[in-house]
């Protein structure tokens, strides 16, 4: 695949934004105004600032898949081979608080009002979400919402997730 990220802009031109970028992929912009995205081939999470280019590593040495920024700088991300869901701190602390739960981790996104963590299940039944505590770690981890599947079983092939102003769910 490409090494490249483009960029629409307001006049209908596409351009290319960055090169080289480590397989990005599952990205979000901060709060900050940089763009996030989960460099897969890099095994890290990279941030770019949109008026300069300048690329900074967030955190390195992780299978990433998707991520969301909240609006405190705290950062979720998904590994959906080693069946994992990691939070990241401001100051950068990384821990994992998902393990095993969901069978294939993948699309992530927060809540309008950032009380609410949502994650699919590629291969599972549900959405699931989790309350963000005033420290920014998710707790109570539960089913949210049922994704009806084929009479196959094969899983609901939820990836990528979206809301929103009125916090409806698209999957």
């Amino acid at each position: 695949g490409s090494q490249r990220i483009h960029k629409a802009g307001l006049d209908g031109k596409v351009t290319v934004f960055a090169e080289n970028t480590g397989g990005a992929d599952g990205m979000c912009f901060g709060p900050d105004g940089r763009l996030y995205a989960c460099c897969t081939r890099d095994r890290a999470i990279a941030a770019w600032d949109v008026s300069t280019g300048e690329k900074k590593i967030i955190t390195g040495d992780v299978d990433v898949n998707d991520c969301v920024v909240a609006h405190s700088g705290h950062f979720y991300f998904t590994d959906h081979r080693n069946r994992q869901i990691y939070h990241v701190t401001p100051d950068g602390t990384k821990d994992v608080f998902s393990k095993g739960q969901l069978e294939f981790p993948n699309g992530i996104e927060l809540s309008p009002d950032q009380t609410l963590l949502y994650v699919a299940d590629t291969r599972g039944r549900f959405v699931w979400s989790w309350q963000l505590q005033p420290d920014g770690k998710p707790a109570h981890g539960q089913r949210y919402f049922h994704l009806h599947e084929k009479d196959d079983g094969q899983g609901s092939g939820a990836d990528g997730l979206a809301l929103d102003t009125e916090g409806r769910l698209y999957v």
